[in-house]
């Protein structure tokens, strides 16, 4: 009958528009999860970069620190040096002498560790923000 016809075009229609919704619903899902996700794919770069920054600046430090760390071995150098002629002129002060040298030299040797862990230290930590971002950014191509 009409009517039947009718009611069935309805309860069509009505289940079109419940289709349609629920896809509008979950494209808005889709994009508001995509947005959060470039939000948070920023934000870590914006972290990495001032991670290389800081990096940058503490390698700056590291460097500066350790030309003084080599002028002051070469003036202890020098010194010891000095030492050594006047110890053996005067005979007497030649095992001072070589304590300062060999002080002076443990020192350097000492520096250039501490120098060499810290410059480790900092590599590692740029690798592992490196590794986040490529993980997030991966995330967004999937």
């Amino acid at each position: 009958s009409m009517e039947a016809h009718v009611a069935e075009k309805d309860a069509l229609i009505r289940e079109l528009e419940a289709a349609r919704s629920s896809l509008n619903g979950q494209v808005q899902h889709d994009s508001a999860e995509a947005a959060a996700l470039h939000a948070r794919v920023r934000t870590v770069e914006g972290q990495l970069e001032a991670k290389g920054q800081e990096v940058m600046e503490q390698l700056v430090a590291t460097s500066a620190r350790n030309e003084t760390l080599t002028a002051a071995l070469s003036a202890a150098r020098e010194d010891a040096n000095s030492a050594r002629e006047e110890a053996q002129a005067a005979c007497e002060d030649g095992t001072v002498a070589r304590e300062e040298v060999r002080r002076a030299r443990e020192e350097g040797q000492e520096a250039a560790r501490v120098g060499e862990e810290e410059l480790t230290r900092l590599l590692t930590q740029l690798d592992d923000a490196s590794r986040e971002i490529t993980r997030l950014t991966s995330h967004l191509s999937e």
